[in-house]
């Protein structure tokens, strides 16, 4: 192996190195700690913006993690296996070309990917902000005020609402098969009245 071979993979290898350590922190960030790291959520409910602030910040560290560790393979893959010698067939301008459509190709692959990576973080973190009010909330007789904060908190969070003729209680019962929760058997809905149900 030629020097600059040599030196090229050291290169990469470090290269890949840094961004893991950049990366680490976030990306290995569970939904429950992202959601603990939202300010107002310690002190009262949560904190939509946060909470899609940092599902996005995760989503685009780790999509960038994924390109490096393309961008080093691919250079490993030119440093180990392909000779000095073999040279590309077409014109510098074709090869050009080339690159430049794979590299679109990728990045549309990569925004698709950083997407579906976002929009998942950001349901968990909402799915665990409800858990976490279903229990603090609803463990007894249920305020219809903390009734309907549930019911804004499932839009702003998850961008889940009430159906046009389902009561606040039914939309409850709902969400709590939708976010994992146990109803306890000793919840009282009987506070919540049919007219604040259909609000």
């Amino acid at each position: 192996m030629e020097v600059n071979s040599l030196i090229n993979l050291l290169s990469a290898c470090l290269g890949l190195s840094g961004a893991i350590f950049m990366a680490n922190g976030i990306v290995g960030m569970k939904p429950s700690d992202m959601l603990r790291l939202t300010a107002p959520y310690s002190r009262m409910a949560y904190a939509p913006e946060q909470i899609e602030s940092m599902a996005s910040q995760k989503a685009d560290i780790f999509t960038g993690v994924l390109f490096i560790l393309i961008a080093f393979l691919i250079q490993v893959v030119s440093i180990v296996l392909i000779p000095n010698e073999v040279k590309f067939g077409a014109t510098k301008w074709v090869g050009i070309l080339l690159v430049l459509t794979i590299t679109v190709i990728l990045l549309f692959i990569g925004y698709w990917v950083r997407k579906n990576i976002w929009q998942n973080n950001k349901s968990e973190i909402g799915k665990l902000a409800l858990r976490d009010y279903c229990e603090g909330r609803f463990s007894s007789a249920i305020d219809p005020g903390n009734a309907e904060s549930f019911v804004k908190m499932s839009e702003e969070l998850l961008s889940i609402g009430k159906k046009r003729d389902e009561t606040t209680v039914d939309f409850i019962k709902r969400m709590a098969v939708y976010i994992n929760w146990e109803i306890p058997v000793e919840t009282d809905f009987s506070k919540i009245t049919e007219n604040q149900s259909s609000r």
